[in-house]
Parts: C-alpha cells; sequence; structure tokens
C-alpha cells in the first residue's frame, strides 16, 4: 500500500510540475522503528527541487501542490479500491496550506480581508477545495493507472529511485 502511496504522489508530481521530482523512498522497515521514536510517521517521501517552493505564491501552485499531496491517498483509493489511513499527514499539509493561502488572500474573500470570513465560511472554502483537487488527484492516477503501478512495483524492489530514474520509468508527459 505504501509503494502505491508515494508512487501515487510522484506521478501526479511529474504530471502538474514535469521534472520536479528529485527522488522518491519508501522508508525501509528498521529505519521506519527510529521515526516512530522521533514522532515521525512517515512511510515514504517524494522529494521534489527547490524551485518548486516558489509555486505557492501562486493560487495554481498552492493548487497543484495540494493535488500533489492527497495523490498518495487517491492512488490507494484508486488502484486498490482501499481506503488508507497512511495520510494524516498528506492532510494537515494541504489543510495548512489552504489556511496560509486564505491568510494571505490567495483564496476566498478576495480584496476583503480575510477576517471578513466567518470560519464556517473558511472551513467551507477548504472543503471545497480539498474534495475539487482529491478528485482531480484521483483523475490523473486513473489516466495513470499504469505508470502508479510501475512506480510502486520498482520501489517494492529497491526502496528508492531518483526523479530521473522515475522519469526513464514512465517518460515525461
Amino acid at each position: 500500500m505504501r509503494a502505491i502511496h508515494e508512487a501515487g504522489h510522484a506521478i501526479v508530481a511529474e504530471t502538474l510540475a514535469p521534472g520536479t521530482v528529485t527522488s522518491v523512498r519508501l522508508v525501509e522497515p528498521w529505519r521506519k522503528r527510529w521515526l516512530v521514536l522521533l514522532k515521525e510517521s512517515s512511510e515514504g517521501y517524494v522529494h521534489r527541487s527547490i524551485t518548486q517552493t516558489n509555486r505557492h505564491n501562486t493560487l495554481s501552485g498552492v493548487f497543484d501542490d495540494i493535488c500533489i499531496g492527497l495523490a498518495g491517498l487517491a492512488a490507494v483509493e484508486t488502484v486498490l479500491q482501499e481506503k488508507y489511513r497512511g495520510a494524516e499527514g498528506d492532510i494537515t499539509q494541504a489543510v495548512n496550506l489552504l489556511e496560509h493561502a486564505l491568510n494571505s488572500g490567495l483564496i476566498g474573500a478576495g480584496p476583503a480581508p480575510v477576517k471578513a470570513l466567518t470560519e464556517e465560511e473558511k472551513a467551507q472554502i477548504i472543503r471545497d477545495v480539498l474534495a475539487r483537487e482529491y478528485e482531480r488527484a484521483k483523475q490523473v492516477v486513473a489516466d495513470r493507472r499504469t505508470d502508479v503501478e510501475a512506480v510502486a512495483a520498482r520501489l517494492q524492489e529497491t526502496n528508492r529511485m531518483s526523479g530521473d530514474e522515475l522519469r526513464a520509468l514512465v517518460g515525461s508527459r
């Protein structure tokens, strides 16, 4: 399940922001024990190039990053037809991105200050954006399902791959 999860992130990232994945990694079981002690629950990572962080300055960049963040959960549901509780951190990051976008005026009230929104209005915006970006992630995963499965299979064999290996395996689209 975790290989499908990380493969989902990687494929959606390469679809929405081509060339930005620098590595994909599953955490080895022996390492996971140490991470638990550090209260880190991640079972894998998709690293992207530093230039990707500049995309948070635009609304489309924020939406893409939310979609990429929800792609692991979307991949498990789409490929395995299963619900997965291993995406808490991804969901928390997506909500944090949205809250930051709301507070900076990118989403919601337009030129009106974010303080003009009620808590319920903010919550509704967050629910709407999360639902829309989750559906978009599921669509990308469905469209590139064979690529997700190929990346997951490689991750199960090797636990890691570089961005160049990822692109060589599935091609650039």
